[in-house]
């Protein structure tokens, strides 16, 4: 209770808005969030 459990994405608004790319996968920016707070939380 209480983690994620799906994780959507669409970046229409924020490209259209701010001319805005994404550059990462929503797989590759979790992949890459988790290695952060792994390496965070090992200092």
């Amino acid at each position: 209770e209480g983690d994620v459990t799906e994780a959507f994405a669409n970046t229409d608004k924020a490209n259209s808005i701010l001319g805005w790319k994404t550059v990462s996968t929503l797989d590759e920016a979790m992949a890459s969030a988790w290695k952060w707070e792994q390496k965070i939380r090992s200092n």
